[in-house]
């Protein structure tokens, strides 16, 4: 009895092993994996930092916008994330948008933003939402003065049901401003928006904003805007206004990454929003 006690415990002990040493093997193996992935995002850094060329450029944390461009046959990846609340609402917002420097003095860009929205007491809506194509001239440089204009038209790709388009092309026109003195740049804007809709909302939009950012150190700048437009609620007289604060940090000249704050001082619509994305050059 006592031996056939033995050989069952002995029987226990090797199958308790095995089971043990299988768990070590698997978890080793889940290991080297995440190690292998952390080495490609590595390499993936490294190549990004020190092989790519370099271009310039500010990354777009404010709601002002500037008029630096890519440059010649450069391109720039910039992948934004925005999370908003809105009196009725809430809304987040991915969008990645690529650009190419056609010339010094002319870039083109598409965005794809991928779109979370709901307002209160409805479920959540997600999907794609209208992309748009985007061009941006400068028109006049010299001694820091510039001038741009940029316009864009979206594409009705979206599912307008679920609030997440138009249903219908829509066509924006901005023009900058930007003068640069030593530490500051200064950022003037004003666009309209043509917002073709299948609801009954206003069509036509407008807006305008001044903004600056001041260069802390060779690798942070500092950003303010404040700026007004008209909403698309046609009961609603009255203009927004806003203003934002944000940060960009440039540990090299391929790479920026920013967070921005943005809050509404009526109770119209937007109340607060917080803004943060990495923008890539080659």
């Amino acid at each position: 009895m006592f031996s056939i006690s033995r050989a069952l415990l002995a029987r226990v002990g090797v199958f308790n092993w095995r089971q043990v040493a299988d768990r070590s093997v698997a978890r080793q193996a889940s290991l080297l994996a995440l190690a292998l992935r952390l080495l490609k995002a590595l390499a993936l850094v490294f190549l990004i930092l020190f092989i790519t060329r370099s271009a310039v450029s500010v990354a777009g944390v404010l709601t002002t916008d500037d008029t630096d461009l890519v440059g010649k046959d450069k391109w720039q990846l910039e992948l934004t994330g925005e999370s908003s609340s809105f009196i009725t609402g809430r809304e987040r917002v991915l969008t990645p948008e690529l650009s190419y420097g056609i010339s010094d003095n002319v870039q083109i860009s598409f965005t794809m933003p991928y779109q979370h929205l709901r307002d209160d007491g409805a479920p959540w809506a997600r999907g794609m939402n209208d992309p748009s194509l985007n061009l941006k001239w400068r028109l006049y440089e010299k001694n820091g003065l510039t001038f741009a204009f940029a316009p864009s038209v979206s594409l009705p790709m979206a599912d307008e049901t679920k609030g997440l388009g138009n249903g219908r092309a829509t066509y924006r026109a901005v023009g900058l401003m930007q003068y640069e003195a030593g530490d500051y740049t200064w950022l003037l804007n004003a666009g309209y928006i043509r917002n073709n809709n299948v609801e009954s909302v206003r069509h036509n939009l407008w807006s305008v904003s001044a903004g600056m950012y001041y260069q802390l150190n060779p690798k942070t700048k500092l950003g303010f805007d404040y700026g007004y437009n008209s909403t698309d609620d046609p009961n609603i007289t009255r203009l927004e206004h806003f203003a934002g604060l944000g940060v960009v940090y440039s540990p090299s000249e391929q790479v920026e990454f920013m967070i921005g704050y943005k809050r509404g001082f009526n109770q119209d619509s937007l109340d607060h929003a917080w803004k943060a994305g990495v923008v890539l050059h080659w």
